[in-house]
């Protein structure tokens, strides 16, 4: 059974700090410091994270765990949106309007952007973060290290 809690910014910065990047929930992290160990479900195996810079904006940083979890995890574009939106404690609409109204598409072009190439998508984000196109090279760089699904 889960419980909701209200942690206040200090608390929740906290946990940001000790949380694995595209990993933790603040579950997780709440798990690890507090009993010692790791989720009781078990981890998947092709849940690798994927370091970013700490500096990267808000919204580049949910686009590319979004990213992430419909490549590696091969969830659906919904899917993924929903588990970014638990992790970091927001609504999912939030996290939709990431990759929607800041890239100045909708939801179906992203996902149409999805099942191309990762290159085509690494293109297009340096092109709109251009001051970030450094972390996004890399961060693609670390997908290709990655078994990805068929």
């Amino acid at each position: 059974m889960a419980r909701r809690i209200e942690v206040d910014e200090e608390v929740y910065s906290f946990l940001q700090a000790h949380a694995r990047p595209f990993e933790d929930t603040p579950n997780s992290v709440l798990r690890r410091l507090l009993l010692g160990r790791e989720s009781s479900s078990g981890t998947d195996s092709r849940q690798i994270a994927v370091d970013l810079p700490k500096d990267l904006p808000a919204s580049l940083a949910q686009i590319l765990q979004v990213i992430q979890l419909v490549l590696v995890k091969n969830l659906s574009r919904t899917e993924a949106t929903r588990e970014v939106a638990q992790r970091l404690g927001v609504a999912p609409q939030t996290v939709l309007d990431k990759y929607t109204r800041q890239l100045g598409m909708k939801a179906r072009d992203f996902d149409s952007m999805l099942l191309g190439s990762p290159n085509e998508i690494e293109q297009f984000l340096e092109t709109r973060f251009r001051r970030h196109s450094a972390a996004i090279a890399s961060f693609f760089r670390q997908l290709q290290n990655i078994d990805l699904p068929q």
